[in-house]
């Protein structure tokens, strides 16, 4: 793979699709290959199935941590408390509303 990146437009004038090979029936002189569209697709496909890997790992639950469940679980009750301070405050505005509200129509 690292052949193939040397290899990319802009280090040294080639394209993505050219590399150098040495072939044992060269005589191990290096001769340029041009990649087909099966090569592309293989490579394309392995990265694919490299990056689902690594997503579907990072997905998994962790088995080592105590510590990663216990952060998660403090980040949780963190939160739950967030939410219930906030929707404490927005019944004290809702409740001061509805009194400003009947006493505007009090005094009508």
């Amino acid at each position: 793979m690292q052949e193939f990146w040397a290899g990319s437009s802009g280090m040294n004038g080639k394209t993505l699709g050219d590399s150098t090979v040495k072939s044992p029936e060269d005589g191990g002189r290096k001769q340029k290959k041009r990649k087909t569209i099966g090569d592309s697709f293989e490579i394309r496909m392995q990265t694919m199935a490299d990056s689902f890997q690594v997503m579907a790992g990072a997905m998994a639950p962790s088995t080592s941590g105590s510590v990663d469940a216990s952060i998660a679980m403090m980040i949780d009750d963190h939160f739950k408390a967030l939410m219930q301070r906030q929707d404490e405050q927005l019944q004290q505005m809702q409740n001061q509303y509805l009194a400003d509200l009947i006493a505007a129509l009090q005094n009508k």
